[in-house]
């Protein structure tokens, strides 16, 4: 007994006490004074405007897109590195040039996404959360990005393409197959039933015949007629 309630007396919660009270709200506004800081370190949005994402992983990017609006990418390339296919005008058409020209930045832009997609999935580093020293991140992604042309010379890069497409078809077949033969071992289990079924109808039939040869429905009449004479009389 001694030792349950020495047991109970551990598990217990801490009384809940004004100084408790005060350390956790002391340590929520530290951590919003903290989410603010960083706010107004990487955002350029001003401090006394409300914001609607507080915990948002690219502030900078938000920034952008809530001062340019949806459509903001167009002209992006006078400010940073970047290739953008050219928009249809309102109203107008495009040439045979800017269309061609759209095509082979969509190719090359399927091109780059694999490229990326390989460099996400050989190095962890590429894909998740960079946690290390910000001196040595231009060195480790270079030596990614020189290992994955190492790795995209040996392995082509739309070669895993035919690769998921085979499986898919292969899968999709396989799919079809089962299907088939799930409905032909169904018709045959019905049939079998169905033959099972009529075998014992005739059979019953056969025995009643045999065992009545006629005349049962006379008899059957003539037993009602007299039950029925008797009731009258």
């Amino acid at each position: 007994m001694a030792r349950r309630a020495s047991l109970q007396g551990s598990q217990a919660a801490p009384p809940l006490t004004s100084r408790n009270i005060s350390q956790g709200l002391a340590l929520l506004t530290n951590l919003d004074q903290q989410r603010q800081a960083k706010r107004a370190r990487y955002s350029t949005i001003r401090a006394e405007e409300p914001d609607e994402n507080l915990d948002s992983t690219s502030p900078i990017y938000d920034a952008f897109v809530d001062k340019q609006g949806p459509d903001g990418y167009q002209g992006i390339q006078r400010e940073v590195r970047a290739v953008l296919p050219t928009k249809k005008p309102i109203g107008g058409v495009l040439t045979a040039d800017e269309l061609r020209t759209n095509d082979r930045i969509a190719s090359d832009r399927v091109i780059v996404e694999n490229f990326f997609g390989r460099l996400k999935t050989l190095w962890s580093v590429c894909s998740d959360i960079y946690a290390w020293k910000r001196q040595n991140y231009d060195m480790l992604f270079q030596t990614c990005l020189a290992l994955t042309n190492v790795h995209v010379r040996i392995h082509k890069l739309r070669a895993e393409d035919g690769d998921a497409n085979t499986q898919y078809v292969n899968r999709l077949i396989s799919i079809g197959s089962k299907i088939v033969k799930n409905k032909k071992a169904a018709s045959r289990t019905y049939r079998s039933k169905r033959k099972v079924r009529l075998s014992l109808a005739m059979a019953a039939e056969s025995a009643f015949t045999a065992a009545d040869p006629g005349g049962s429905d006379t008899e059957i009449g003539s037993h009602s007629e007299s039950d029925s004479g008797r009731l009258f009389y």
